[in-house]
């Protein structure tokens, strides 16, 4: 899991973000707010639960959640307006629902 107090407000210029090959479990709806990002890698972690709208990026493009442990898939992650222009892998999960 992220620490709580995780906070990127100091590279406010900061467009792409590697997380990847952590032991990540959770992604809260904080993590990522005020930034303008256009990639997220978050894949092989250990991610099993993401908050809504934790996504609400609305310059975000490319988004990894491949290779988690995430069971269940909802737009409600993301922002609705730039939802379909993101590219998501979310391949090599334990997805059962998607909603």
């Amino acid at each position: 899991q992220l620490d709580t107090k995780l906070n990127f407000s100091f590279c406010p210029g900061i467009s792409v973000i590697n997380l990847s090959h952590n032991k990540i479990r959770l992604i809260k709806k904080t993590y990522f707010n005020f930034l303008f990002l256009l990639e997220i890698d978050l894949s092989f972690n250990r991610i099993e639960f993401i908050e809504y709208e934790s996504f609400y990026l609305n310059d975000l493009k490319n988004l990894y959640l491949n290779n988690n442990r995430l069971k269940f898939l909802t737009d409600k992650y993301f922002s609705s307006v730039f939802y379909y222009r993101l590219s998501l892998n979310f391949q090599f999960n334990q997805l059962n629902y998607y909603e």
